[in-house]
Parts: C-alpha cells; structure tokens; sequence
C-alpha cells in the first residue's frame, strides 16, 4: 500500500501572510479563505511511502492486520523466488538510521540505574537506614523494572517491528514509566521518593528514544 502526504488548497493565500507582533493578518479568516480554496483540482501527493498493507487493516481490525500479516508472510517464505519484504526493510526499526543510537541510549541509562540500584542496596544492607527500608526496596525495584525495560527496548530495536509499530509499542512503555513515576506511598510520599525519581528518569530515557525513531 502507499501511504501519501497531501498538499491541496491555494497555497498563495499563505504565502501571502506575515505573522509577526505587528501584522494585521488574521489567521482564522485566512484559514477559512484556504479551507474555501480546496478541490480535487489542486490536491496532490508530496511524498509517497511504501507500507504492507496490513498495517492499514491492523487500523481498522487489529486482528485482521495480524491475521493478514501472517498468511501473506508464509506465502511469501513459501516462495523462495518472491520477496517482496526486501521492499520494507528501511521502515523495519532495525533499519533505522539512528537504530545504534537508540541501543548506545538505553545502554547507558542501564549502566545509571545499575549504578542506582547498587546505592540503593548499600542502604538495604545498612543497619543505621532500617528506618527507610521500604523506601530503599522501591527505590531498587525500581531500578530493576527500568533495567527490563530497557533490555526491551533493545532487544526490539534490533527486532522485526516496523518503525510505526515500535513508535506505538514504546509510547505505552513510556506511559507506565509516566504512570509509575507517580507514586504516593508513605508518610508524605516519603517512601516513593527515590523511586518516583528513577521512574522518572527511566520516562525521560524512553523520550528521546521516542524521538530518534520520529
């Protein structure tokens, strides 16, 4: 399938605008003007994206897209002499151009959350911290959960996900990171504090991630 990104309308009346602190320009009414102007005549394709298929159909029916995915792909590696998946190896996020960076970001936030979790369990092991016990074990599960996360986002980095599906699967990463940085446990928030703050780091971390695939 082909994916386009449409121009369409009399691009002249923006062409025409200042927008500056002084411009007498008033944006809704040349929006208005522009929205007017639209046609068939004068809509047309800028840039053109080969995508499979399925991934339109995974937007309507997400089982269907899958189901799809997979009967095409087995006909596909039943033939030895049609591959047309060769033509969607640069939207695979393996592909990607910033791909080793990705890796080398989320293996250096591991090595800061390592680094974490071994304070936080120095703290653990304390007699003189007993008192802050439960706030040193979230801290350091915390750091553990931000550790498999980002073993994750490596590991599907280098995997078959196309960059759209890696772009929604690390989006819902970095919403639980968001979620989980959140947390209001103990006397005044006391014994999520820490952890709240690696959460936080680990969401920050998924972000640029994030970006790099955009």
């Amino acid at each position: 399938a082909v994916v386009s990104t449409q121009s369409t309308g009399d691009t002249k009346i923006w062409l025409g605008c200042t927008f500056g602190p002084n411009s007498d320009t008033n944006a809704d009414e040349k929006a208005k003007e522009w929205a007017g102007s639209v046609n068939e005549g004068n809509s047309y394709p800028i840039s053109l994206t080969l995508k499979p298929i399925w991934d339109i159909v995974k937007k309507i029916d997400a089982d269907k897209g899958r189901d799809l995915e997979n009967y095409l792909t087995e006909l596909w590696n039943a033939d030895v002499s049609f591959k047309p998946s060769i033509f969607m190896e640069a939207d695979m996020i393996c592909k990607h151009k910033n791909a080793h960076k990705m890796i080398a970001r989320v293996k250096s936030h591991k090595d800061w959350l390592k680094d974490r979790r071994a304070t936080a369990q120095s703290w653990i092991d304390s007699i003189w911290a007993i008192g802050d016990l439960q706030r040193n074990k979230n801290w350091r599960n915390a750091c553990n959960r931000g550790i498999g996360i980002m073993d994750k986002i490596e590991s599907e980095v280098k995997g078959d996900k196309t960059v759209d599906e890696f772009r929604d699967w690390i989006h819902d990463q970095w919403k639980d990171c968001d979620e989980n940085s959140k947390h209001y446990w103990g006397l005044m928030g006391h014994d999520s504090e820490e952890s709240n703050k690696v959460q936080a780091s680990s969401r920050d971390c998924i972000a640029e991630v994030k970006k790099m695939c955009s």
